[in-house]
């Protein structure tokens, strides 16, 4: 799924969003996102431009799929700065790839068939404090080890809280990924193949690429007509 300049996969990047229900496909702004999506991959737009794309004409769209798409565009980058996604603020590969996904699924009619996402507060919540606790646990051994170095007297107290902060980053090390995912989430990933998504089933991304939309930026049935 999306490797967000987060950089967490295009599609748990949607956890954040739900959608009201709707079958509509808007046409118009899915050309304009699929455009958009692969632009902002490569780092052809700014993530300012993409901003502009998603509020005045992805977020409010009545097609599912473009405000799921648009919105987990919008959690590729940060909005604190003007830039690119280029160099060093470069999505994965991968993240690419589901660029490419998402951007094909946009050059179609298809229905956004996934469900809502879970919202996963608590877990989020863990996370965050398991970070804050690493980087607590690293500025104390830091002083730590500067306090040591002065050979500063009585300090014979901090030794024990050293080993603990020892084994609290060994720990979050070891058992980073080892965080179960909730039956939620699990739940949402069976609702369909979720390595291609947008696509609900394998076969629907089979048949997308056998028919392409687009050949050199224009509608393949206008390049067949001329």
């Amino acid at each position: 799924m999306l490797s967000l300049s987060g950089q967490e996969s295009l599609a748990e990047s949607l956890a954040e969003c739900p959608f009201r229900e709707s079958k509509m496909s808007d046409r118009v702004n899915r050309r304009r996102l699929s455009q958009a999506i692969r632009q902002l991959a490569a780092g052809s737009i700014t993530n300012d431009e993409f901003d502009d794309l998603y509020f005045d004409h992805c977020a409010e769209s009545e097609d599912r799929g473009v405000r799921a798409i648009g919105n987990a565009g919008y959690f590729l980058y940060g909005d604190n700065r003007l830039y690119r996604l280029r160099g060093a603020e470069a999505d994965s590969a991968q993240t690419k790839r589901e660029c490419a996904r998402a951007a094909l699924f946009m050059q179609t009619d298809l229905e956004y068939e996934w469900p809502d996402p879970p919202r996963e507060i608590v877990r989020n919540l863990i996370d965050a404090l398991r970070y804050g606790g690493i980087l607590l646990a690293i500025a104390f051994l830091f002083c730590w080890a500067m306090i040591v170095a002065a050979k500063t007297k009585d300090i014979e107290f901090l030794h024990p809280l050293a080993v603990v902060a020892v084994v609290y980053l060994a720990t979050a090390v070891l058992f980073r990924g080892s965080v179960r995912r909730s039956s939620a989430r699990q739940a949402w990933e069976e609702s369909g193949e979720v390595d291609v998504w947008p696509f609900l089933r394998r076969i629907d991304l089979d048949e997308a690429r056998k028919v392409p939309r687009l050949l050199n930026g224009k509608d393949r049935s206008q390049t067949r007509a001329t």
